[in-house]
């Protein structure tokens, strides 16, 4: 949240967005609202915006079949999507989620940039996009303890040994840093 509180406003929720999905940044910049579903708060992750040789943005698939999967959506960023929804004017089920000024894609380096900056006015060390999604798998590696089927599931991953190869460092050390993850809790707290 210090972070959070050094980005434009208009880019609050797309960071926040990434921390707490675990979304690629080609998924979420793909994402429609029709893939939202509020009453089971949960988001179909089905295409992800990759680019061509050119550079140009192209839909396509998932980075892998197991990246086409369903994500749990807390209740606060429900919340926070449904007040963007009425601030679009409660666009098309078919219209994208988080868009530029021009209703179209954001493009990739700009949040990025958004991310580099607020890093930088908080005077912290900079975080790259893919961070946010570490810190989703460190929260999910921390609700559902040795349970890798799940956090494999909602990380997109193809399977469980992708998931213990990245991740399962921090369930080994996980007794030993009790006292930094509760100071990484109250850090990132709302």
């Amino acid at each position: 949240e210090k972070i959070i509180s050094h980005v434009k406003p208009k880019f609050k929720l797309a960071i926040r967005f990434a921390a707490y999905t675990g979304l690629r940044q080609g998924e979420q910049r793909e994402l429609r609202w029709k893939d939202i579903n509020f009453e089971n708060n949960t988001i179909s992750v089905h295409r992800a915006l990759q680019r061509n040789k050119k550079g140009i943005p192209l839909v396509g698939k998932t980075k892998s079949i197991n990246g086409q999967r369903v994500v749990p959506l807390n209740t606060f960023l429900a919340n926070e999507l449904r007040q963007l929804s009425i601030a679009q004017g409660r666009p098309d089920s078919d219209k994208l989620v988080f868009i530029n000024d021009d209703n179209n894609y954001m493009a990739d380096r700009t949040l990025r940039r958004q991310l580099t900056n607020a890093c930088k006015l908080a005077q912290v060390k900079k975080i790259r996009w893919h961070d946010l999604r570490h810190y989703y798998a460190s929260k999910l590696l921390e609700i559902y303890g040795k349970d890798l089927h799940k956090v494999t599931t909602f990380m997109g991953h193809g399977n469980i040994e992708t998931t213990r190869k990245n991740y399962g460092h921090w369930l080994e050390d996980k007794e030993r840093n009790a006292e930094d993850v509760a100071k990484l809790d109250a850090a990132f707290s709302l």
